[in-house]
């Protein structure tokens, strides 16, 4: 946990085992961001962030992800094993990576988002101002309600999708 802001212009790695990490100073500026091992994450960046630039990303928790002015991205697998909650504040998040691994995802306040999953993939409560792209590999669910202003397309290895939340 820290209280002042990080800046760190190019990588940052964080090797926590079960432990929890909270980076949620508004004026923190990560490029890229890897997580070797963590129990929960909140991270709060001021601009772009690219999460699991080379090698995959592991949170056993709940992952928490806020950029004030900036897009989120990811290069290598990144695997969430509880919640895994982004806001970008009307920006856009691409997720692209075939062996990501999400439980249950949450979008906020975003214009664009594309996600690709490995397998089953849950929405918590999720706000899509304009296109919302999913690609799966398992059952696609939804345990909240979804928003989605434009577009909302699914690709699935045929595998069930079941979005029957009462505020759809």
């Amino acid at each position: 946990t820290a209280g002042s802001a990080l800046i760190l212009g190019d990588h940052a790695v964080f090797t926590l085992g079960a432990n929890d990490l909270t980076l949620n100073n508004t004026n923190n500026d990560f490029g890229h961001v890897h997580f070797v091992s963590v129990g929960n994450a909140a991270l709060h960046d001021i601009n772009d962030i690219q999460l699991s630039l080379a090698a995959t990303s592991t949170v056993s928790g709940n992952l928490t992800v806020t950029t004030t002015g900036g897009n989120i991205t990811n290069g290598a697998a990144l695997v969430v094993g509880g919640l895994a909650s982004f806001d970008v504040n009307g920006n856009n998040i691409t997720l692209g990576n075939a062996s990501n691994n999400f439980n249950n995802v949450s979008f906020n306040n975003a214009y664009n988002v594309q996600i690709n999953d490995t397998n089953a993939l849950d929405f918590a409560d999720t706000n899509v101002t304009n296109n919302l792209t999913v690609f799966t590999n398992g059952l696609t669910s939804d345990s909240g309600n979804i928003s989605v202003g434009n577009m909302f397309n699914i690709t699935t290895s045929s595998d069930p999708v079941t979005l029957d939340s009462a505020n759809n």
